[in-house]
């Protein structure tokens, strides 16, 4: 089956179809040929009556005449009526994708508005309002505001621990480590891909927080979280470290 590309919409459709299916646009080919085809077989029915009743070839081929104008003034009425209709479909479709384009623009203006004062709340909330905004287009500041609200629901975590400390094993302590590390490691690689989307200044505030909160609340030193940082896989074991933690929390007791 032949194809053609839809002058139009660009769509890729059977070249023998009359209208494109996805915005109706005529296919003019299509149009000329089905008129050539009545103008050939009116050639044909003329030769016919000329061939078979000469005596009255003048009057078939009057009335013959009649019936093909007729039917051509239909035919192009038709046509008319399908262009027009195709034409306020594209018309209808260019017309909503503006104002989707529109609204995307000021939502991205709004989005980088937020993102340059560090209102990564506020981003959360817009994005939540967009239905899309899980796209490439997006892409920023989704990343941003998923590091920032994981920072969050981590550092409860860490904050929990200084009160429930003596409730959790080493074990629990590895796990959660494991947590932290995953979210610094994921920073680390999108470093070395040189920020693509623009989320740098995100990743340097939440890569401090998670410094700042990890000596704060869990007792480790720069090294330490470094270290953990770069030996970060789904299969890393944090146990020893946490170990470490534990026993300085028998000592030390950090401050909320």
């Amino acid at each position: 089956m032949k194809e053609i590309i839809c002058e139009s919409c660009g769509g890729l459709y059977n070249k023998k179809a009359a209208i494109c299916p996805y915005c109706g646009r005529e296919n003019e080919s299509v149009a000329l040929k089905e008129q050539q085809d009545y103008i050939d077989s009116y050639n044909r029915k003329i030769k016919s009556v000329y061939r078979t009743e000469p005596k009255n070839a003048k009057q078939k081929v009057q009335k013959a005449n009649k019936a093909i104008y007729i039917a051509a003034v239909a035919l192009i009425a038709a046509f008319m009526l399908i262009i027009g209709a195709s034409g306020l479909i594209v018309a209808t479709i260019n017309l909503s994708e503006k104002f989707a384009l529109q609204n995307q623009e000021k939502n991205l203006v709004k989005l980088e508005n937020y993102y340059e004062k560090g209102d990564y709340e506020a981003i959360g909330k817009l994005l939540n309002k967009i239905e899309d905004s899980y796209g490439v287009t997006y892409e920023k500041y989704t990343t941003a505001y998923d590091w920032y609200d994981r920072l969050k629901f981590h550092t409860d975590i860490m904050k929990d621990n200084v009160e429930y400390e003596k409730y959790r094993s080493a074990e629990d302590f590895a796990e959660y480590f494991s947590w932290f590390f995953a979210e610094l490691s994921d920073i680390e690689a999108h470093r070395e891909k040189g920020f693509v989307y623009g989320e740098e200044e995100a990743a340097i505030y939440v890569k401090e927080q998670y410094y700042t909160n990890l000596k704060q609340y869990m007792l480790l030193t720069d090294e330490e979280i470094e270290q953990a940082t770069m030996m970060y896989d789904s299969e890393a074991d944090y146990k020893e470290l946490a170990e470490k933690v534990k026993e300085r929390f028998a000592v030390n007791m950090p401050e909320e």
